[in-house]
């Protein structure tokens, strides 16, 4: 009897392991489907399994140092429309979508405010992705995971548009590729800068 619950207890145990971890890489890796304010705006229910932001939220100010040396404070920055984009190097559709971003970095130069926030990686993996890949718009160290505390989510790449008031104007969680994404993304973008 003992040797019967033993072998059940580990086979109940290595399902629960498995389950564990089918959800984690699901939520972080992005692969989740895309999910924006849009669609909470049209009744569908989030799959998120934290209060993400909505369209109407004053966006909570966090200051963080940049890989081009330079440190950037979210309050500094009001006045303008900022593109918050939280994503990791082993999260495949976030290295899917960063040509995306990069785009409207050099679309909208400084028209717009956009920041790539690193979540949880140490600077040495993060510069050394970004020096091959060849990005140029900046990109935050969040090392400690503080400033994506502050921007809870299911998942990543997980991307925050702010108005010019410091408010969220839409979210997007996941992606599918690039061009779908920046799509979605300059047209958000441009909503927010051609409001007030």
């Amino acid at each position: 009897m003992y040797n019967f619950i033993k072998i059940f207890n580990k086979a109940a145990l290595r399902t629960f392991l498995c389950l564990i971890l089918v959800c984690v890489l699901t939520g972080c890796s992005g692969t989740q489907a895309e999910k924006s304010t849009s669609e909470k705006k049209s009744g569908k229910r989030s799959l998120a399994l934290h209060q993400e932001m909505s369209a109407g939220n004053e966006a909570p100010d966090f200051s963080a140092k940049l890989n081009n040396g330079e440190t950037f404070s979210l309050s500094d920055a009001k006045g303008q429309v900022i593109l918050l984009n939280f994503w990791a190097t082993w999260c495949n559709n976030c290295v899917k979508e960063m040509p995306a971003i990069e785009k409207l970095y050099e679309e909208y130069g400084d028209q717009i405010t956009i920041i790539g926030v690193n979540v949880g990686e140490d600077k040495d993996t993060v510069d050394t992705f970004i020096e091959a890949k060849n990005y140029s718009f900046p990109i935050a160290y969040d090392t400690d995971s503080e400033i994506s505390n502050l921007y809870p989510s299911a998942g990543i790449p997980y991307t925050v548009i702010i108005g010019k008031d410091g408010l969220v104007t839409e979210t997007f969680l996941g992606a599918k590729d690039a061009d779908s994404q920046y799509t979605k993304l300059r047209r958000a973008l441009k909503e927010a800068y051609e409001a007030n």
